[in-house]
């Protein structure tokens, strides 16, 4: 589709000059919104990857929540003390033969979390929330997060519960509805990975495209070590 329309082939077709000048006018608004659209991307990624602090502290997103393994151990937001905390919601992919069918978008976070130093990853938790448990139990969650990783928790929890979390993380999910009107299987979800400080603040997210090497870039300047890892 062309951003700049051809000059009308008819009698009252407006002069040169007004042409020029339309013509000038519409150029700088583009020209205007390529500079603010570079502009963003800029602050956004910084040139080197996802910027900390994208949401900052009033970014609404994140806060309490209560939730279970598959053994049912409680955990909540205060049970990783001292430890960032990446967390993604979805729906674990089908197992075959102890690994996952696809990949899914939880494997970046597995292949970020391998490439840390020890050290590193003991500073770092990671959570899959299964954001359907009437559809995927809780054994089903915790297969498909330590499949990923051995590092990553898989926890669930009731419908309430997890409406819960899903609204304090502005998680969208999106159902298809049965005959009678009620609410039937997932069709759609964001699967964003969000990245909280030790004190359960929000610092940023990395969309479903993020790589491992975005993740770790991230996870290095929060955590400071950044300059230990450059050859």
């Amino acid at each position: 589709m062309s951003c700049v329309p051809p000059p009308p082939e008819t009698p009252d077709r407006p002069s040169a000059d007004r042409t020029k000048r339309k013509g000038g006018s519409l150029t700088g608004r583009i020209v205007g919104t390529l500079v603010a659209s570079a502009l963003f991307l800029a602050i956004l990624y910084g040139g080197e990857g996802f910027l900390p602090g994208l949401g900052g502290p009033g970014s609404g997103i994140g806060g309490p929540f209560q939730l279970s393994d598959a053994s049912g151990e409680a955990y909540t937001d205060q049970s990783f003390p001292n430890r960032l905390l990446l967390i993604q919601f979805g729906k674990p992919a089908p197992m075959v033969d102890g690994h996952p069918e696809t990949p899914g978008w939880l494997a970046p976070v597995g292949e970020a979390l391998a490439r840390l130093s020890a050290q590193e990853r003991a500073r770092v938790a990671a959570v899959f929330v299964g954001l359907d448990p009437d559809a995927d139990s809780p054994d089903d969650v915790d297969a498909y997060a330590r499949a990923t990783s051995p590092d990553i928790l898989g926890l669930t929890g009731t419908p309430d519960q997890i409406d819960s979390v899903l609204k304090e993380y502005r998680v969208e999910v999106r159902r298809d509805t049965n005959p009678d009107g009620s609410p039937a299987a997932i069709t759609a979800f964001s699967a964003n990975t969000y990245l909280l400080s030790p004190e359960g603040r929000y610092i940023t997210w990395f969309p479903p495209g993020a790589s491992p090497d975005d993740i770790v870039s991230v996870l290095r300047k929060v955590m400071g070590t950044e300059r230990a890892q450059t050859p």
